[in-house]
């Protein structure tokens, strides 16, 4: 499908450009605002819900103390906005799951000992 809907398919934009978002959100204790190293375990609990077949999903980002907010492509600003509020209250329950909350930073604002994600084993690839 092209994303401008300029190839007969009646794309999101059907003629007219589409937009979406990318947005990182640190996981933080609750207790204290640091960034906590638990993507991978909230990611491993996320379920996609039903009824957001087509809306925002939860990705890795490249260190473990943060997720991503992926938004699909919208023509108005009003449906790429609920998706954004979607996308956060989606968020917020997956942190909570954890026990941690998310705050939209992308960068903690307090010192941290960034733990990146590790890159899958190739087979084959010794090196």
């Amino acid at each position: 499908m092209d994303t401008y809907g300029t190839d007969g398919t009646g794309g999101a934009g059907a003629g007219r450009r589409t937009f979406g978002i990318e947005e990182e959100l640190l996981l933080v204790d609750p207790g204290t605002g640091e960034a906590v190293p638990l993507a991978g375990a909230l990611l491993d609990l996320y379920v996609r819900p039903l009824e957001a077949a087509s809306g925002p999903v939860l990705t890795a980002e490249f260190q473990q103390e943060m997720i991503e907010v992926v938004t699909p492509p919208h023509a108005t600003l009003a449906e790429l906005e609920q998706d954004i509020v979607a996308g956060r209250a989606i968020a917020h329950q997956a942190a909570g799951d954890v026990g941690v909350r998310v705050a939209a930073l992308g960068t903690s604002p307090l010192p941290a000992d960034p733990h990146p994600v590790q890159a899958p084993e190739v087979p084959g690839n010794d090196g």
